[in-house]
């Protein structure tokens, strides 16, 4: 029976034909996922799909989008995909993928499930929009955000050395002149107020300069992020009574200036929050330098928290912390649960 000689046919072909046409018309990359398979593999791509990932049609149908997922792509996100095209929910999320040249591009990916008319799942739509240059934008607003904060730490820094700092110096050594004649009085009780009082000017003397050298790290800039993190470690260490910090790094030359600020002040994210929030007794924290990236690994054996939670509100310092990864189109991953520790994995590409 031909499609002229019966309306129904022909409806049918008219709205396929228009609805073919449609998804050709549109700016941004579809793909129609089957989900009956465990790979997902793409039945249908359009022209702006394959113009923005440089792959021709023969070479995407029948594959899932692990194509589209390189060394830098989230692990996270990219297993919340795969969940998300065998489930019946929409999900939406930007991710680092590759062109077919091995480009990286920024594709914000939005999954919307497609049911027959029992309910059955049957395919996956797959709308893929590049938003590199936002992503760009918002790269180059966060940077300079940070330099801002950066200047202003350092002022801050210059006060309290300057200022405070040498206040509290004299003071120790005013109050240290005056121990012989204390000592003379042969009085056990102003001897003890004497002494918890030099130890109270010695310690906030040590926490003032500690405090200066967070800010702005003199050491940074002459000998190099691995020294710095070394002599903050250090500190920390003779300062707290609970925590104790392991660090390792395997740098053997000195990065970029901005870089090695960025990632000092990643590392010293990462050791704050476990000092305020974590409770724990231990912490190992290392920087690893590969040929395309630089890895952080950081883990406490403290009280743990729902990572999803404090990911989604910015709470723990997390904010701060992905704001600063994402100004160097980094990746954060967080494995977290109550009373088992917490483990940090973020990924630094380097270009």
């Amino acid at each position: 029976m031909s499609i002229k000689s019966n309306p129904e046919n022909q409806t049918k072909f008219i709205n396929s034909l228009v609805l073919t046409r449609a998804m050709e018309a549109v700016f941004d990359g579809i793909t129609i996922l089957e989900c009956n398979d465990e790979a997902g593999n793409i039945i249908y791509a359009n022209k702006a799909f394959l113009t923005l990932t440089g792959y021709q049609e023969g070479e995407v149908l029948g594959c899932g989008l692990s194509f589209l997922f390189g060394s830098n792509s989230d692990e996270t996100i990219i297993t919340s995909i795969r969940t998300a095209i065998k489930s019946e929910k929409t999900y939406a999320e930007e991710v680092l993928c590759y062109r077919k040249d091995g480009m990286p591009f920024w594709n914000y990916i939005t999954l919307s499930p497609v049911l027959d008319e029992h309910g059955t799942l049957m395919h996956c739509i797959a709308i893929h929009k590049d938003v590199t240059i936002r992503k760009e934008m918002e790269s180059k607003m966060l940077k300079t955000i940070i330099e801002t904060q950066e200047v202003e730490r350092k002022r801050i820094a210059g006060d309290l050395h300057d200022g405070l700092g040498q206040t509290l110096t004299a003071v120790g050594l005013h109050f240290g002149a005056l121990e012989q004649d204390i000592e003379a009085l042969d009085d056990e009780r102003v001897n003890k107020i004497f002494t918890k009082t030099r130890e109270l000017i010695a310690k906030a003397t040590a926490e003032t300069r500690l405090i200066s050298r967070n800010l702005m790290p003199n050491t940074l800039k002459h000998f190099g992020l691995k020294t710095t993190v070394e002599e903050l470690v250090s500190s920390i260490n003779a300062l707290e009574e609970q925590l104790h910090i392991v660090f390792t790094c395997d740098l053997t030359e000195r990065l970029d200036e901005k870089l090695e600020m960025v990632l000092y002040r990643i590392l010293q994210e990462l050791i704050n929050n476990t000092i305020k929030h974590a409770n724990a007794n231990n912490m190992h924290l290392e920087l690893q330098h590969k040929s395309m990236e630089l890895v952080i690994r950081a883990h406490d054996d403290g009280v743990g928290f729902d990572a999803n939670a404090e990911l989604n509100d910015k709470g723990l310092g997390m904010g701060n912390l992905q704001h600063r990864i994402r100004s160097i189109q980094g990746s954060l991953q967080i494995d977290s649960e109550e009373g088992k520790g917490t483990s940090v994995l973020i990924r630094l590409p380097l270009r």
